[in-house]
């Protein structure tokens, strides 16, 4: 996230910095899903380390459809891990590809324009900062929470399809 603040102070129009981080950052997700995919938890746990490993893998086999596109949209995931392990778990491609285009890109985007758009000069005081962090956090948890139902909705139907195939 420094490097995409960095250069949207470098570049002198934001679709710049926009592009440029969103095509690497599809470079690298791609190459640490390939890593993934056919290096397999050995080579990901040298790499990431066993225990970001074991955290992705928990987080990835129980909350992978809801959650997999929302944590490529925040920045407070590990998302190099939880894309590496994407891969050695097999995430299909059909999910995983248009959850990094548009979780990724949404993030980058968000990070580029949302600095010229909130005007952080007129931030005068702690309180000021307070209220804007304090809504941030609220939204992010307001999404997680529906995420949540969601993703509890949707076992709760394969459940349902599964008890009727036997």
């Amino acid at each position: 996230m420094a490097f995409i603040i960095l250069a949207t102070n470098i570049y002198d129009k934001p679709w710049q910095a926009f592009t440029l981080f969103f095509i690497s950052i599809l470079i690298s997700s791609s190459i640490m899903y390939m890593l993934g995919r056919f290096g397999g938890y050995k080579l990901c746990s040298r790499i990431i380390g066993k225990k970001d490993c074991e955290d992705s893998i928990a987080i990835l086999r129980h909350k992978s459809q809801i959650y997999f596109p929302l944590m490529m949209l925040f920045p407070l995931f590990p998302d190099d891990a939880l894309v590496m392990m994407a891969g050695t778990l097999k995430m299909k491609l059909k999910w995983f590809i248009p959850s990094i285009l548009i979780g990724r890109g949404i993030g980058v985007a968000t990070i580029v324009f949302g600095l010229k758009i909130v005007p952080f000069e007129e931030f005068k005081s702690i309180y000021d900062w307070v209220v804007f962090i304090s809504l941030r956090l609220f939204w992010i948890m307001i999404i997680f929470k529906l995420a949540g139902k969601l993703n509890d909705k949707i076992k709760t139907s394969n459940n349902d399809e599964n008890r009727g195939q036997l």
